[in-house]
């Protein structure tokens, strides 16, 4: 979801990544309702692990409760969102977590250098 909401509200030539440190075999029916209830669709995505990520200097690493599995090197800037595992949750709850990740998206979108007033 955060890597859908920065793709969708980044500027123009950034370039955004997301793994997961054990990544499903797919996106969750409901993260995939939920997500299409804001018009973006992920059906053609597939989750991918830490190794998939480019060896290179992020702006920013941001991990979501991976906790020792996270990457501790290869950003500017780390940084932790306690968000909780849409997994096994209800349309519902997923709608909650979505709406907190488009949330902290916009939030670190808005202090990045590359960000425009």
């Amino acid at each position: 979801m955060a890597e859908a909401f920065a793709r969708r509200l980044a500027p123009s030539g950034i370039e955004v990544f997301s793994a997961g440190s054990r990544p499903a075999q797919q996106i969750h029916p409901a993260v995939l309702a939920a997500m299409r209830e804001v018009g973006i669709e992920l059906g053609d995505q597939i989750p991918k692990g830490l190794e998939s990520l480019p060896a290179e200097q992020f702006d920013a690493v941001v991990e979501m409760g991976c906790g020792d599995a996270c990457p501790t090197q290869g950003g500017k800037r780390m940084i932790s969102w306690d968000i909780p595992n849409p997994k096994d949750q209800s349309l519902e709850v997923v709608r909650q977590i979505r709406n907190q990740i488009e949330e902290k998206v916009r939030d670190l979108l808005s202090k990045l250098p590359f960000h425009q007033s």
